[in-house]
């Protein structure tokens, strides 16, 4: 627990004393748990470390043409700001650091959806390529927990 929570007798957390949480994982934003070394977020956030096994992007084509170029920063996918993630296996094309095609990997991609309301309906926000399985697990494993 950080400095600014504490519980009570109860068991119940407390963040401050105007705001009181009834879920102890709540306590903590990213804090490490010593018993398993498992790094808890909160429930609406799902990390993505970066790896040379994570690539991204952000221009997904249904052609099944899109470039996707390696994560270079970790991120943290809020999920209540999608609506819906979707998983495929295949081929998919990589880009070397210009941009410039570089190999054909086979991989899983989650695509997180979002709706337009102009148009009225749902587009591919952002895909993520996993070439690594357990990479690929991390992930899914904290989408499971929400």
């Amino acid at each position: 627990m950080n400095s600014d929570s504490w519980s009570d007798s109860d068991g119940e957390c407390y963040l401050s004393k105007k705001r009181k949480m009834n879920d102890r994982e709540s306590c903590f934003t990213a804090a490490t748990v010593s018993n398993n070394n498992e790094t808890i977020f909160g429930r609406n956030f799902v990390p993505v470390k970066n790896s040379s096994y994570v690539y991204h992007t952000e221009n997904w084509k249904t052609s099944g043409t899109a470039l996707f170029t390696q994560l270079t920063e970790d991120l943290l996918i809020n999920v209540n700001k999608l609506d819906q993630i979707s998983c495929v296996e295949g081929n998919y094309f990589i880009a070397d650091s210009t941009g410039n095609y570089s190999e054909t990997v086979l991989g899983k991609v989650l695509h997180l959806w979002r709706y337009d309301t102009d148009q009225r309906q749902l587009y591919i926000s952002r895909s993520l390529l996993f070439t690594n399985f357990q990479e690929y697990l991390v992930v899914q494993h904290h989408l499971q927990r929400i």
